[in-house]
Order: structure tokens, then sequence, then C-alpha cells
């Protein structure tokens, strides 16, 4: 039996297919937990995974600064994305005053150095409103306490949607991604009118 051409390409192209994508599905794989997928339904907000660059979920460290949620990180873009969510709770004074709460997490995570500055810009309502389907938010931009991350740069965006709750987004890079507008994009609170 002699085989053509064409059947010895397609049977080649079918062979690397069977071999060579399961590799590379399971690179891009990101596992959200039950406990953060529970997290994301109490405040009403849906994630927003990039699909390039080899994002992969990592395992949150526990520090005495800032425990977080979830987090995943890219070895092509050399940054970490790290979530923490809060839901809203009545009783809670600093959710009817989320600038406090942003700042109370900012000032956990930034550095304390003398010579440390912060930068912060107030989210468009534009953005707040297609972007993020938020009430409030913030970016602030700083140097991370060593013991939160090894980085030199954090960026954190916190989103407050009324009668949800919060989440905090730490982006953490030493040079800033080309797609780093991109994934500030990361999540947003769910399609309920404003």
């Amino acid at each position: 039996m002699t085989l053509s051409r064409f059947q010895v390409i397609c049977f080649c192209v079918i062979l690397g297919a069977i071999f060579l994508l399961p590799g590379a599905l399971g690179a891009q794989r990101v596992d959200l937990s039950d406990d953060f997928n529970q997290l994301l339904t109490e405040v009403d907000a849906q994630l927003v995974l990039p699909v390039e660059a080899d994002y992969k979920d990592i395992r949150p460290l526990k520090n005495r600064w800032m425990d977080y949620d979830f987090s995943i990180r890219s070895r092509k873009e050399k940054m970490e994305i790290r979530y923490k969510i809060l839901p809203f709770e009545v009783e809670n004074r600093t959710f009817y005053a989320p600038h406090v709460k942003a700042m109370q997490v900012m000032m956990q995570v930034a550095s304390n150095q003398e010579d440390a500055i912060v930068s912060t810009i107030s989210l468009s309502e534009k953005s707040l409103k297609e972007d993020f389907r938020a009430d409030w938010g913030k970016l602030f931009t700083f140097t991370p306490k060593e013991e939160f991350s090894n980085k030199q740069t954090c960026q954190l965006i916190t989103l407050f949607r009324e009668g949800k709750g919060m989440v905090f987004l730490f982006f953490l890079f030493n040079k800033p991604p080309m797609e780093l507008t991109y994934r500030h994009l990361a999540v947003s609170f769910g399609e309920t009118d404003l």
C-alpha cells in the first residue's frame, strides 16, 4: 500500500496536533479555585483573563501586609497580577467610604521608605461605567514593600460597586509590559444598571 503525498502530510498534521496541542493548551491554563469563584459571585464580578502571554495561576503566598485571593503570572510579560475581593458588609462603615478602604490597602503594601512616591489617579466616569461597571475607582502607582513583592513597581486598581463590594487588582512588575493598559481591564462588575 502506497500513501500519497497528501495523505502523509495529513497524517503528520494530525499526529502533530495530537501531541502538541494538549501541551500548548495546558501552558495557558488558569484554574480558579471554588473559594475565589464564590467571592466573584458574591460581588457580582467577572474575571477577564489574558489568553496570550502564557499567564498561569500561582498559589497566593501568605504575607503580613496583605493576603490576596488569587494570582496569575506571565514570564513573557514579567508581570504578576494579584486579586483581592471584599464582599459588601452592611455593618462595615469603610464600605460607605471606599476611598478610605482604598487608602488603607495602598498604605499596607506601599514602601515606607522616606523617598518613596505614590501617585494617584481617579478613574474616569466613562472608564468606570464602560470598562469596569463600577461606581468608584482609583489607580495608585508605587514601590511595594519588599515583603509584599520583589518587583520595583505596583499599580493598584481599586474598584467599588455599591451594595456589591470592592475589588483590588495588584499589577506587579519591574518594567511595564506593553500590554499593561489592556491588563488593567482584568475584572468588571455585573451588567446591572448603574
